[in-house]
């Protein structure tokens, strides 16, 4: 008499989760994780690579980071620290996208548009440096993890295209308490 297949099968079925080891059983059964959450004021120290004509040099900084959160986009502002504390006058927009416990941000300029003044002469600024000097125009980019009340990363300046136009520094961040 030849065994039923389909027996085999089943029996094969049910005695392969108890091969399993225990920690995988575990992982299957374990709850989800919350989802990360960038929302709040940070406190950032980064590194960044300057480079000019003649030199490149490297330099830290600090700077307070206030992110708000709808669905996964993030928005907020990004103020550089001096080294006493005080604020450097303009802050920069920060925009970004949170995936999983992935955060990138992108860091513009903020358009006043009660300033026309400045607003033209900044305009002016970067036509002179696109079309007279054949500077590239680039954007700060962070790619962030969130690590519960803590952010770690790189920075960088990347080219429209998406390319790369300066190494990666390291950023670090601590959620500050409210």
């Amino acid at each position: 008499m030849q065994p039923n297949r389909f027996a085999m099968l089943v029996a094969l079925i049910f005695t392969g989760a108890a091969l399993l080891p225990q920690s995988a059983r575990a992982q299957k059964t374990s709850e989800p994780k919350a989802p990360a959450t960038a929302v709040g004021k940070w406190a950032v120290q980064f590194e960044r690579t300057v480079m000019t004509h003649t030199d490149t040099t490297s330099e830290h900084g600090r700077a307070r980071l206030v992110l708000v959160q709808q669905g996964d986009s993030v928005l907020g502002t990004w103020q550089r620290l001096e080294e006493d504390g005080s604020t450097v006058v303009h802050p920069l927009d920060a925009t970004g996208v949170l995936r999983r416990d992935s955060l990138r941000i992108e860091l513009t300029t903020i358009v006043d548009p009660d300033a026309t003044f400045s607003n033209i002469a900044h305009d002016i600024s970067v036509f002179l440096k696109e079309k007279i000097h054949g500077i590239v125009p680039t954007t700060t980019v962070l790619e962030l993890v969130v690590r519960g009340d803590s952010l770690v990363g790189t920075v960088r300046a990347v080219s429209r295209d998406g390319v790369a136009m300066s190494p990666a520094g390291a950023v670090t961040a601590t959620r500050l308490k409210q």
